[in-house]
């Protein structure tokens, strides 16, 4: 009995020690994504609730190497918590996602369910925080999307608007969802109602059913009173019908 419980318990010391080796072990994001395999950066501000994209490939690149070359340590757990800065999505030519994770601080990364904090001296702006916000404020990314993209669907007046005002938008069965900011509790039941399976540029709006402004392969659930809940990064945010 006595062997039989020692063997338990070097079982269970054994999964302990990796366990913690595990979470002490750095992360790097972004790791095996060629910068030139990324056709876009879609970016949520979760302080304006606004939109934009990044497309040229100078910019591209230098976020995707700037990101991959900073080892990030586990800080904690972020299942529960609510608000972030930029929530990026990296996608290809086709519009598949390559990648996605929150941008917090210049120093700090969220992908649930754990926050991720820059290891050891962290260069001058590590995560392209900074940058990304410059890019946003100067509007240049928004202005050469519309004007020399070349885009999956064909861009008309009643589906391109200024990037500036346009918001997180989603069409569910011939209705256009617009992101109102907030934060659901949503959806006690575990299945799905539909899949957003397609994507626009951020600064344009979806032009068919199941798509969005901002990224594919998100599940939603309808809530109430002309809303769905769309289940993104960990939490259900709110859309409703889009006024006349």
């Amino acid at each position: 009995m006595k062997k039989k419980w020692s063997a338990v318990g070097c079982t269970i010391l054994v999964i302990v020690l990796v366990a913690v080796f595990w979470l002490a072990s750095p992360r790097v994001f972004l790791k095996g994504i060629d910068p030139l395999d990324v056709a876009e950066i879609q970016i949520f501000d979760g302080n304006t609730g606004e939109s934009f994209s990044i497309t040229d490939a100078e910019s591209i690149t230098h976020i995707v190497e700037t990101v991959q070359c900073v080892k990030m340590k586990r800080t904690g757990l972020s299942i529960g918590r609510m608000g972030y800065r930029f929530r990026l999505a990296f996608l290809d030519k086709n519009g598949k996602r390559l990648s996605r994770f929150i941008l917090n601080s210049a120093t700090v990364i969220r992908q649930d369910p754990f926050f991720y904090e820059t290891s050891g001296k962290a260069e001058e702006d590590p995560l392209c925080y900074t940058y990304i916000e410059q890019i946003e404020n100067d509007g240049e990314e928004k202005t050469f999307l519309a004007e020399v993209m070349e885009v999956p669907c064909e861009v008309t007046p009643e589906n391109t608007e200024s990037s500036a005002s346009l918001k997180a938008m989603v069409i569910v069965d011939g209705q256009l969802y617009v992101d109102t900011g907030e934060v659901g509790t949503a959806a006690s039941c575990g299945v799905m109602d539909g899949n957003i399976d397609s994507s626009v540029p951020a600064d344009q709006k979806p032009a068919q059913d199941n798509q969005s402004n901002f990224g594919s392969d998100y599940g939603f659930q309808y809530g109430m009173e002309d809303t769905i809940e769309v289940y993104t990064d960990g939490e259900w945010r709110i859309f409703r019908v889009m006024e006349k």
